[in-house]
Parts: C-alpha cells; sequence; structure tokens
C-alpha cells in the first residue's frame, strides 16, 4: 500500500505543473483563439534566466524567481500579442499553428545559442527539507508544487467568474466584436490574457526545473503532456483542466509503478499515456469541438492543361538526370535528400493545402513506410516491395483518420500530434522495429528493370520522377471533380455538407492517398540512404514540415519545390558552409523569427505574395483574399457541380 501512495504523491506533483502549464494555454486559447505550442519553450527560457539570475548571478531567489514569472514572461507575452498574435485574427488553423511553431523553434535555437547544451541542475526551490504524512514522506518541493497549482486554480476561477475584468474576458471569448461596441478593446483583453499565460507557463517551468536536470528539450516539451489536460477543459475551462491535469499525472505515474517491467511495449506506453488521453479527450469531446473558424482563402491559379504539366514534369526528371553523374556525392545526398522532402511537402499541400486537414504526422506515415520496406524489401521484388510500404502506410493513414473523422481544425491537428509521438514512443522505439535505441535498419537500393540506384548520383533520376508523378497528379486532381469536393470541404464545409456533399469518406479517402505518398516516400528515403533511423521521422520533422511548407505556401506545389529546396540548404548546406555550430545555431533561430512575421504579416505564402507582386507590376492588381459571401457562393456552385457529376 505505500508503494500506491509514492506513486499517487508522484502523479499528484506531476499533476499539478500539468494544470500549471495546461492553464495557461487555457487562457491564451480563450481569449484569441490561438493555441500556443511556444508555451513550453517561453517557460524553458524562464527556468533557464532564473537559473542564471540566481545561481550564476547570486541574486537572492526570491528576486530572481519573481522577476522571471512576474516580470519578464508577462512582458514576453504582451510583445508575441503585440508584434505578432494579433495580426492572426482571420488567418487559417495552419498558419496560426505554425507561427507559435515558428516562436517554439526560434526560442530553442536561442536558448542553445545563449546556454549551450550543458546539462545544468536546478537547486530545490523550498529547500531540501521533507515532512511525513504517515508512512509517506512528502518533500517541501511537492507540497509546494502542489499547493501552488490549487491557489493558481482558485485565483483563475475567481478570476473568471467574480471580476469585472474576468467578466470582460469571457465577453471578448463570446462575442469580440460586440464587446468592442461596450466601449471595451479586445486588443487590451488578449494583451493581458498573454502576459498571464506566459507567467503560468514560467511558473509550470521553474518548479519542474529541479526535477529535468535543466533539460532544454525537456522543458521545452513539457507544455506537450499538458495538451490532454487542456482539452478535457475544453480550452474554456480552468476547473476541469485542473482535475483532467491531476488524472492524467496520477495514471500515468501508476502506470510507471505497476506495469510488468520486462513488458517492453507496455512499459513504453507509459511515458505515452499523456497522448493517449489526448487522442481519447478528442474523439470523445468532438461533438464540442468541432466548430468551423471563417478563415482567409487565398486563391491558387488555375493549373495548366495536363499535356502541358506532364512536359514540364518529364524535362525536370530529365535536368536531374543529366546533372546527377556531375554531382559529388555528397551534393548528391543534399540533392536527394530535398527531392525527398519535395515528396513529403506535396503529400502535405493535398492533405493540409487542398483539403484543410491539418496533419501533424506526417514524417510519421514516412517512417511506416521506410520500415515496412526495410522488413519486406528482401522478400519480393522491389516494385512489389515498393507498393506495400506505401499500402501499409495508406492503412495506418485510414486507421487513424477514421477515429478522428469528424474533427477539424486545431483539434484534428492535435490528434494528428498525437497520433505522431506515439510512435515516437511506442513504435519507432520497439527493438522489434528498430533493434537498437537510436540505431539504424537497413534498406535495400532500388531495383525496377534491372536497373539498380546503388549510389546517391543514381538515385537521383528516381526521385525526381515520384516528385514529377506527384506534381503532375495534385494538379490533375486540382482541376477534377475530387479536387472541387476538396476545396468545398475546406472552405466551408458546412455548406458542403448541407448540399449533400459525404466529408467523412472524402476526409478518408484524402488521408489514406496522402498517408501513401509519404509512405512511398519514405520507402525511396530508405533507399536513399541504405538505411532508415528513428530520429528521421520525429514528431518535430512532422511540425518542421508544415512549417516549410506554409511559409512558401501552404496550397501550392511551387511551393513545396521551394520549400524543400530550403530544406536542403538550410538544414544540410548551411552546417557544410559554417564551420562554427554556435553561428549555426545563431543564424537559424534568426531566420526561424524572420519567417514567424513573415508569416504574421504574409500568411498567404511566399510564391502566393510573389504571383501578387508580378501581378501588381504587371497592372493586373494583387487579388485579395475571398470573403465569407465569397466563399459560401463558390462552394454552392462547386458542390452542385459535384452534386450533378
Amino acid at each position: 500500500m505505500n508503494t500506491f501512495f509514492v506513486y499517487l504523491l508522484i502523479g499528484v506533483t506531476s499533476g499539478a505543473v500539468y494544470a500549471l502549464a495546461a492553464s495557461g494555454l487555457v487562457v491564451t486559447y480563450a481569449t484569441s483563439r490561438i493555441f500556443n505550442f511556444a508555451h513550453g519553450a517561453i517557460g524553458m527560457c524562464m527556468a533557464f534566466l532564473a537559473y542564471t539570475l540566481w545561481v550564476d548571478q547570486g541574486l537572492p531567489e526570491w528576486l530572481a524567481l519573481g522577476l522571471c514569472v512576474f516580470v519578464v514572461a508577462p512582458a514576453i507575452g504582451v510583445l508575441l500579442d503585440f508584434a505578432v498574435m494579433r495580426h492572426l485574427e482571420r488567418a487559417s488553423v495552419a498558419v496560426r499553428l505554425v507561427v507559435t511553431l515558428t516562436i517554439f523553434i526560434f526560442l530553442q535555437g536561442l536558448a542553445v545559442w545563449i546556454w549551450g547544451t550543458e546539462l545544468r541542475s536546478m537547486p530545490q526551490i523550498f529547500g531540501n527539507g521533507s515532512f511525513a504524512i504517515g508512512d509517506l514522506t512528502v518533500t517541501n518541493d511537492q507540497a509546494a508544487t502542489v499547493l501552488i497549482a490549487v491557489v493558481v486554480a482558485a485565483g483563475m476561477w475567481f478570476l473568471f467568474k467574480r471580476t469585472t475584468v474576468g467578466t470582460i474576458m469571457r465577453g471578448v471569448v463570446d462575442d469580440r466584436d460586440l464587446t468592442q461596441l461596450h466601449g471595451v478593446n479586445p486588443r487590451y483583453v488578449t494583451s493581458l490574457s498573454w502576459a498571464l499565460g506566459c507567467s503560468l507557463a514560467a511558473l509550470a517551468a521553474i518548479l519542474v526545473a529541479p526535477g529535468l536536470s535543466m533539460s532544454i528539450e525537456a522543458l521545452s516539451l513539457l507544455v506537450v503532456s499538458a495538451y490532454a489536460a487542456a482539452i478535457i477543459g475544453g480550452l474554456t475551462s480552468v476547473p476541469l483542466t485542473f482535475l483532467g491535469a491531476l488524472a492524467l499525472g496520477i495514471v500515468t505515474a501508476l502506470l510507471v509503478g505497476y506495469l510488468p517491467p520486462e513488458n517492453e511495449l507496455v512499459q513504453d506506453v507509459a511515458p505515452a499515456m499523456p497522448f493517449v488521453l489526448l487522442f481519447v479527450a478528442l474523439v470523445v469531446r468532438r461533438e464540442e469541438l468541432g466548430v468551423f473558424q471563417r478563415v482567409e482563402v487565398f486563391n491558387e491559379p488555375r493549373p495548366p492543361a495536363l499535356r502541358t504539366t506532364i512536359a514540364i514534369g518529364v524535362a525536370g526528371v530529365v535536368v536531374v538526370a543529366l546533372v546527377a553523374p556531375q554531382l559529388s556525392s555528397f551534393h548528391a545526398l543534399v540533392a536527394g535528400t530535398g527531392l525527398v522532402w519535395a515528396g513529403i511537402l506535396l503529400s502535405l499541400v493535398l492533405i493540409a493545402g487542398m483539403a484543410g486537414q491539418v496533419s501533424l504526422a506526417q514524417l510519421a506515415f514516412v517512417g511506416v513506410g521506410g520500415v515496412m520496406m526495410s522488413h519486406i524489401g528482401d522478400d519480393m521484388p522491389y516494385w512489389l516491395a515498393l507498393l506495400a510500404s506505401a499500402a501499409s502506410a495508406a492503412v495506418v493513414g485510414a486507421l487513424i483518420a477514421l477515429p478522428a473523422l469528424r474533427l477539424r481544425g486545431l483539434y484534428l491537428a492535435l490528434s494528428t500530434l498525437a497520433f505522431a509521438v506515439l510512435m515516437d514512443k511506442v513504435v519507432f522505439v520497439n527493438s522489434h522495429v528498430f533493434p537498437t535505441s537510436g540505431g539504424a535498419i537497413p534498406v535495400r537500393a532500388p531495383q525496377i528493370f534491372g536497373l539498380r540506384a546503388d549510389s546517391f548520383n543514381s538515385m537521383l533520376p528516381l526521385l525526381a520522377a515520384v516528385v514529377a508523378l506527384y506534381a503532375i497528379g495534385i494538379l490533375a486532381i486540382r482541376r477534377g471533380r475530387f479536387g472541387r469536393r476538396l476545396t468545398a470541404m475546406r472552405d466551408a464545409p458546412a455548406a458542403a455538407s448541407a448540399l449533400g456533399m459525404n466529408l467523412v469518406s472524402t476526409k478518408l479517402v484524402v488521408f489514406t492517398t496522402s498517408a501513401a505518398m509519404a509512405g512511398l516516400i519514405g520507402a525511396l528515403f530508405g533507399g536513399l540512404n541504405d538505411q532508415v533511423i528513428a530520429s528521421q521521422f520525429g514528431y518535430m520533422q512532422s511540425l518542421i514540415a508544415l512549417l516549410i511548407l506554409v511559409i512558401y505556401g501552404l496550397t501550392s506545389v511551387p511551393g513545396a519545390i521551394l520549400g524543400s529546396v530550403f530544406y536542403a540548404i538550410f538544414f544540410m548546406m548551411l552546417p557544410e558552409w559554417v564551420e562554427d555550430p554556435d553561428t549555426v545555431n545563431l543564424i537559424q533561430p534568426l531566420a526561424i523569427g524572420l519567417a514567424m512575421f513573415g508569416l504574421a504579416q504574409h500568411p498567404e505564402g511566399v510564391v502566393n505574395q510573389v504571383r501578387d507582386a508580378i501581378k501588381a507590376r504587371r497592372g493586373g492588381g494583387a487579388g485579395p483574399p475571398r470573403s465569407s459571401a465569397q466563399i459560401d457562393t463558390a462552394t454552392q456552385k462547386e458542390s452542385h457541380a459535384v452534386a450533378r457529376g
């Protein structure tokens, strides 16, 4: 019984930290409708700043922690709202997610540049003392963490329910325009919310830091485990969020304590439990979370005729085939990786750009294809193994789509993120998939029609051909009936459903197709490197893929191609050009930060921005985003056309 109470105490303490982090998410989302992926990174920076002021600079503990929680963190929140968040009121869910993701990556890179990767140990904040409750020993830090979480939850409830400021906050949530008509500036309210949210992020990170060895990654990702608690609270209710966080912490701790240690799969499930609960919470609460938000829609030009796209695709493959033998082995690897990422980004264009279904698990499907090719590639002809790998990813995509078919927007994105993290923590770490943790498994070189691509250079024409087929196929879909269905589902799903369109089957088809595309390119990725490594398919890579695509144009085929070039240069060539890793660690986050501000001002992406500039220079003017009424009219026409067949 004493063992039970030990793990119960650990769970309650962890749940208290989750509650603080999740409450900050709830506050910012409730007033701005922006889900802040950078929440944990903000807390991480404040924890490191607190360590620097307290331990390195010798400030009194209370002053160092107070400055971080009550001064610097709120200032960051106000700055973020003023400089970035208020420009995203009408941006798409994907753009909102990606902007906060860029802040996350920027802050992580900035922290590495300032503090390095050396692990530090934060001293116990409330001393090393402890006290006994029966046979159970409770440390001062554990007791204080739980008490602070309870006080914060009570304070938040009182703020929202019993104060004028809280009433105004709830008014902004319910009807922003009506609140403004009553003389309240909603932007002041959202700034206050962001200040409060960042303070809670700092408080959670500082309280948990003594037990995490001051790891930049661990502190940054703290909030990811709190997503489930925030969803249980509906991203609006602080009391439900608090209860959900406690339940999450207790269940996770008890699983760690009581699951059989000799069972590898069972033990891997324990750290992934927050994401299991996140997925379950999203599916169970789908009837409350399916609210559609109007967004700006940026027009793509009508695709050229099929013969034109085929001619361009063939010309591209020929150029690659002619250039490939002239490249060094390293530059061929860079070009091959760029082509792989072109295929990944094109699969995202289909599901996120054309269908409006934001997927944060695309690299997980790539990993499924690569792993399947490794395990079955030697047992059948290569072309058949390639198709089987793509089919395996398609099946996985269908399985993840089925429970989430009635989710959309942010909640669909979070469900795919939960799946990606589960793949990281359960599948890709399993010894039956990758025999050694962090190790590699071999993948055979492609051999089709008697031709063997056993070098980086010889892989380039094959990869270029696949990318060309993807691009031609996407443009063909955009010209056809299925493309009109995807446009209707993206722009106005309620209107499309009312006009008789089956959104469930459409979403299932597009999820399956996109996953198959990612799986096939994953199998070829393994062939390019002669191996696959689990770290290549982490969920952070999926987030980076979405980030790059949104920067260059979420709905654009040329945007995907340019994005792949950016990835090859920025993540592969830059470390070769700049020998000093500290300089690389500085350049990368600065570039990401510039991308963040660019997205906030121009969410249409680089390709659409350049296209509009060219049209304006020619005197045609840049076409403005379509209004809601225009969207509904266009959707009705498209849906009627689809219904007529």
